[in-house]
């Protein structure tokens, strides 16, 4: 498995001491010996350390010099802990596609950031960095929600064998590797689980209708069946016991809300796949809906054929600092 040399954070604030991704990010690296970048963003030049009438461009490379010296009292606390860490500051927005850009340039192994817990009416109607960062993260993106040392943790794969929603079938594969990585850097073990929906009926249409057939019971097990089936062979090509795979009855996101909570679970691997609004809205989005209620770490994974649609280039012309 790979070992990670390289973790970015994502810093929202550059003046707070109760990030729970960066403490874990240095527990991370102390453990691997990876190197950390702390990135932060900002869209405008305030609050400034100095008040006097200056000009656009001063005021700009002043107020990055100002969150910069916040992010290296940050990083001070972990090169006190033996970790290397760079500081980054960056006049770019919006903050996801701030993070985005830097991901495509830097290429770290992991994007280690915070969860906010939103409502389900900001989940619709606001562009929320977290929900964007899912959409659009090339690389592994770390949710952090949990405060627990991560060493020797209880790791979850949420996997798709019979690829619902045509999505990539090699995105299991990817998720188990990650997975395993996740195990090799920081020690544990880890189980995989599939939640599927049992069909009401035998209706192949999408609309309601009059009459609705009931699923036969002998159908309903052959699709059990064949799920099991699928699973199975899933784990034997990735050299996983059979008696390490979970099968769950239930809407996908409840199944692993519920399982995380009931194994104690430390972290959920799941993959995600941005689809056009139009489809998400039909299909929704397992991972943007666990997100929200999982009360473990979560670990979201890309197919090796996805491409972000973010920009390399911002049209803005902004400033670049890194360390002082």
């Amino acid at each position: 498995m790979n070992s990670w040399q390289h973790l970015c954070v994502a810093v929202a604030n550059p003046f707070t001491r109760h990030s729970l991704a960066v403490r874990k990010a240095g527990q991370i690296a102390a453990t691997c010996g990876a190197r950390i970048t702390l990135f932060h963003a900002f869209s405008l030049p305030y609050p400034l350390n100095k008040h006097e009438p200056i000009s656009s461009k001063d005021a700009l490379s002043n107020a990055i010099q100002y969150r910069l010296i916040g992010l290296e009292a940050i990083a001070d606390t972990l090169r006190y802990k033996g970790v290397h860490v760079d500081c980054v500051v960056e006049w770019d927005f919006p903050a996801h596609e701030a993070i985005i850009r830097y991901v495509m340039k830097s290429k770290p192994d992991l994007l280690i950031a915070d969860s906010n817990r939103h409502g389900r009416i900001g989940r619709w109607l606001l562009a929320n960095t977290d929900w964007e960062l899912v959409r659009h993260c090339p690389c592994p993106l770390w949710f952090v929600k949990s405060n627990k040392n991560p060493i020797n943790l209880s790791v979850l794969a949420a996997v798709d064998p019979l690829h619902a929603h045509a999505k990539p079938s090699q995105l299991d594969d990817i998720i188990i590797n990650e997975a395993k990585t996740v195990i090799s850097n920081l020690g544990g073990s880890f189980q995989l689980i599939h939640g599927y929906q049992r069909p009401l009926s035998t209706a192949n249409s999408n609309f309601i209708e009059p009459i609705r057939p009931p699923i036969s019971a002998d159908r309903s097990r052959r699709l059990v069946s064949s799920i099991k089936a699928e699973l199975d062979k899933l784990a034997k090509r990735n050299a996983i016991p059979v008696s390490n795979c979970i099968i769950k009855d239930g809407i996908p996101s409840d199944v692993l809300i519920e399982s995380t909570s009931n194994l104690k679970t430390d972290l959920l691997v799941m993959g995600s796949v941005s689809r056009r609004q139009l489809k998400r809205l039909f299909i929704g989005n397992t991972a943007e809906i666990v997100l929200d209620r999982v009360r473990c770490d979560l670990l979201i994974i890309k197919p090796h054929s996805f491409r972000t649609d973010i920009p390399r280039q911002t049209a803005r012309s902004g400033f670049h600092v890194k360390g002082l």
